[in-house]
């Protein structure tokens, strides 16, 4: 949900100096974690974007998949 995903990112930036402090990061200062920041907002605002559903790509992994199979030897 949108609020988990504001929950998610508020503790985030809440703990991120760990990574700063361990030296696993010396910034958080890259496009997609920027990016990040705008989702809710933006979702909040116009809706889910229609073009972002998982449904078509996993029904063409099916179909690919039994093509393969159906190709191979089955072994």
């Amino acid at each position: 949900s949108l609020n988990a995903l504001h929950k998610a990112w508020s503790d985030f930036h809440v703990h991120k100096s760990i990574f700063i402090e361990l030296e696993i990061r010396t910034h958080f200062n890259f496009p997609k974690g920027h990016s990040m920041e705008h989702y809710e907002l933006g979702i909040r605002a116009v809706g889910a974007a229609a073009g972002f559903s998982t449904e078509h790509p996993e029904r063409l992994h099916i179909d690919f998949a039994k093509l393969a199979y159906g190709a191979s030897n089955k072994q």
